[in-house]
């Protein structure tokens, strides 16, 4: 075998090792709904279900009688939180990001400063927020949620759109200035316009952040406030009785990652883009 054949063979072997790796998880999730109990503790794993229509009907039928809050509630849950998360740090983040990019505000160092409290572990402003939601009864909320979210996205979102406002040219906004345009109208009527791939981009990492998002949905929600993640811990082995479907907690992980897989697939080229607005050269 030639040595461009014999690299090109490895090249295939390891972009083939590479998807088996990303994709087992999800084909292993699928796979869980339509088991029975006996093949989940099988040894070596079942790959292929004796009775998969009928396990994955009696999975469905304890998960939506089973739950404590209607499945349908919680999926509204979720898409009221992580869209009202998504509008909200994009209303603050644009302006702030703007601000920051053209006229500097709080120097080189604070931009910085409000990007590493993003890198602060949840658990470290977990109890804080438990704590003050509680004294103002936001508990087990959707808004308690969205004020949560917003604070965590918030400092990605401004980061990548301070980004794409500093490769973008002022001239432009600076002509609107000269023939008697106000900063916000500049802003409004011209860079807005230009900057509405970079927006769309930040608010759909924000929508999926919000919408994966587990620790704060579950140390902050019980019942009515729940989102689809927080759902998962009721489903597990150790919260169910003997008998009960093990597949219920590989139905509520495929209803939570479906739809962000099929948002995913339609919309791949904005997401693309916001993850390469943060590559702006300084």
């Amino acid at each position: 075998m030639r040595p461009n054949r014999l690299i090109r063979a490895l090249q295939y072997l390891g972009l083939i090792a590479v998807v088996g790796v990303f994709t087992l998880p999800t084909f292993w999730m699928v796979l869980g709904v339509f088991k029975r109990n006996v093949e989940h503790r099988a040894r070596p794993p079942v790959l292929i279900p004796s009775d998969p229509f009928g396990a994955a009907a009696d999975t469905i039928r304890f998960a939506f009688e089973g739950s404590p809050v209607p499945i349908g509630h919680v999926f509204l849950n979720s898409v009221v939180v992580a869209s009202a998360t998504a509008i909200v740090t994009l209303a603050v983040g644009v302006t702030a990001a703007y601000s920051f990019a053209r006229f500097r505000t709080g120097g080189t160092s604070l931009p910085f400063f409000i990007l590493t409290l993003r890198m602060a572990p949840p658990i470290a402003v977990g109890l804080p927020f438990f704590l003050v939601f509680r004294q103002l009864g936001l508990l087990d909320s959707q808004l308690g949620l969205v004020i949560a979210y917003t604070t965590i996205n918030l400092p990605l979102v401004i980061w990548l759109l301070r980004s794409f406002f500093r490769e973008l040219d002022p001239s432009m906004e600076e002509a609107a200035l000269v023939d008697g345009a106000s900063r916000w109208q500049a802003l409004r009527f011209i860079a807005l316009p230009l900057a509405v791939p970079a927006i769309a981009s930040t608010g759909l990492l924000a929508f999926i952040f919000s919408w994966n998002e587990f620790f704060f949905a579950t140390l902050l929600t019980s019942n009515e406030g729940r989102t689809i993640p927080a759902l998962l811990p009721l489903f597990l082995p150790r919260s169910i009785s003997a008998g009960q479907p093990l597949g219920a907690s590989f139905l509520i992980a495929a209803l939570s990652a479906v739809p962000m897989i099929i948002l995913v697939l339609f919309l791949q080229r904005y997401l693309i883009k916001g993850l390469s607005l943060g590559a702006a050269k300084e």
